[in-house]
C-alpha cells in the first residue's frame, strides 16, 4: 500500500486511505508539471554544459589533427626517395601508333616514377600537335620530352 506524503512537511496525509479526498478541490499542496520535467536552471545548466563538451571536444580533435599532420610530415619526408630533377631540354621523340606516355615516360628516365614523368610531358606538349585536348597521343607529331639533368 503507498501512502501519499506532504511535499511540504514529509508528514503522510490525515486521511487513512493515504489517497486525497475525491470531491472538491485536493487538500495540500498542489503538484506542478515542470516542461520536460526539469527547471529552467536545470535546463541552462545542461545547455551550459553542453556547449563547454562541445567546445573540448573540437579544440582535442584540432590538437589530434595537428599532431598527424606534424608526425605525417615528418615521417613522410624520411622513405621518400626523390626522383632525380628532369629538366626541359630539346629532346624530341617522333611518336609512333602503339606509343603511350607510361611507355615513353619509363624510357627516358627508369629510374624516376613514370606518373611524374608522364605529367612532365603532358605539360610540356599542352596545347601542341602531338597531344590531343583528351591527353592522347597524334602518330606522326613530334612530342617533345624533359630529359633528366
Amino acid at each position: 500500500m503507498a501512502a501519499v506524503i506532504d511535499l511540504h512537511t514529509g508528514q503522510a496525509l490525515a486521511d487513512g486511505s493515504g489517497l486525497p479526498p475525491r470531491s472538491g478541490a485536493p487538500s495540500g499542496p498542489r503538484l506542478r508539471v515542470i516542461e520536460g520535467g526539469r527547471s529552467a536552471v536545470s535546463r541552462q545548466l545542461r545547455l551550459v554544459y553542453l556547449v563547454r563538451r562541445s567546445v573540448v571536444l573540437l579544440a582535442l580533435v584540432l590538437v589530434v589533427l595537428a599532431l598527424v599532420q606534424m608526425v605525417g610530415t615528418g615521417f613522410g619526408s624520411l622513405g621518400e626517395t626523390s626522383a632525380p630533377p628532369v629538366a626541359v631540354v630539346s629532346g624530341t621523340h617522333l611518336v609512333q601508333p602503339g606509343d603511350t606516355l607510361w611507355a615513353i615516360a619509363e624510357g627516358i628516365a627508369p629510374q624516376a616514377d613514370p606518373r611524374d614523368v608522364v605529367d612532365r610531358i603532358a605539360e610540356l606538349n599542352r596545347g601542341g600537335p602531338a597531344l590531343s585536348a583528351a591527353g592522347n597521343l597524334i602518330s606522326g607529331e613530334s612530342l617533345r620530352l624533359p630529359v633528366g639533368s
